[in-house]
């Protein structure tokens, strides 16, 4: 005090009333991704209060924060930790914060087909080969932002080629349908084929020829699988036993139900076909095709499918 007090002088009682200081702080919510800000939010109060709303409940990045993630944000750093803000004492410098956010991206499966036709012109007119159709399927991916929704990236299958094609030859054309073919080359050196006529008599024939690509005569019409009668047989498979030179034919009766699958046997040149009978043991007979193995081949194949049971719990 300037006052000069002598030793008797009334006691003195000063009020001093202290204001504080407003304070200020920002928070910037930034989109590292486009490099830009989204929004800044500026809030003002006394020194070392608690920063808040305008509502008075206490800021937080909390609700901003979940708000961008519902627009397919993600939080990269908040440097106020999402704790609630105090204002410091320092008036001459406000507080700033910046919370980091990123676009997301979410990745989504595609996949297309490239097809082809490849159509046979004869040039003298006659019959051509039947069009081939194929095709090559890719799988793709692509990556999508999810706050703009637009597809930042797309990857494909690496480049492949169409399976080589030879054209087509006819083998044979008799002026009727055919099918099932089945062909092997017997000792007397001609290709024998058993195949079923889709027309006339029922039933599977055979025709032989020198050459395995051409040359084949008319179906014998005098000696084939004829045991079914007028009911319709297919799916033929000739095959030998070891150490027999005759053959075996398997086929299916379609006609009954249930179907038949049925075996009768044949001379050592595929002609006389006698003795059928039906196959035992097949639920739901298809067409098949036999394979010749040896004592030592079939036990291990019951061994191989005994572990595989086991393992599979089968």
């Amino acid at each position: 005090s300037d006052k000069s007090v002598a030793h008797d002088h009334a006691d003195i009682v000063e009020d001093v009333v202290y204001t504080p200081e407003i304070q200020k702080l920002d928070v910037t919510y930034h989109d590292d991704t486009d490099n830009k800000d989204l929004k800044k939010d500026e809030i003002s109060g006394d020194s070392n209060s608690v920063a808040s709303t305008k509502d008075g409940s206490p800021y937080t990045t909390e609700s901003s924060i979940n708000s961008y993630k519902s627009q397919g944000y993600e939080l990269v750093s908040d440097n106020t930790g999402g704790k609630q803000l105090t204002f410091d004492s320092d008036s001459s410098v406000d507080q700033h914060f910046v919370v980091h956010l990123k676009h997301g991206l979410s990745t989504k499966s595609i996949s297309d087909d490239v097809n082809r036709t490849i159509n046979y012109t004869m040039s003298d007119g006659s019959k051509a080969p039947a069009q081939v159709k194929d095709s090559i399927h890719f799988n793709g991916s692509q990556t999508i932002d999810k706050v703009t929704k637009e597809v930042t990236n797309t990857t494909w299958d690496a480049n492949k080629d169409f399976t080589e094609l030879t054209t087509p030859q006819l083998l044979f054309d008799w002026g009727y349908a055919t099918i099932d073919a089945d062909i092997n080359l017997l000792d007397d050196g001609l290709y024998h084929m058993l195949i079923k006529k889709e027309g006339g008599k029922p039933g599977i024939y055979t025709a032989t020829s020198k050459y395995l690509t051409h040359g084949w005569g008319e179906p014998v019409e005098d000696d084939y699988v004829s045991f079914e009668g007028r009911k319709s047989c297919e799916g033929s498979s000739a095959f030998q036993l070891i150490g027999d030179k005759t053959w075996r034919v398997a086929y299916i009766q379609y006609s009954d139900n249930p179907k038949h699958y049925r075996i009768c046997k044949a001379d050592e040149n595929l002609r006389n076909f006698h003795d059928p009978v039906d196959i035992k043991g097949v639920t739901g007979p298809q067409h098949g095709s036999f394979m010749r193995i040896t004592k030592k081949e079939y036990k291990k194949l019951l061994k191989f499918d005994a572990e595989w049971k086991k393992k599979n719990g089968k």
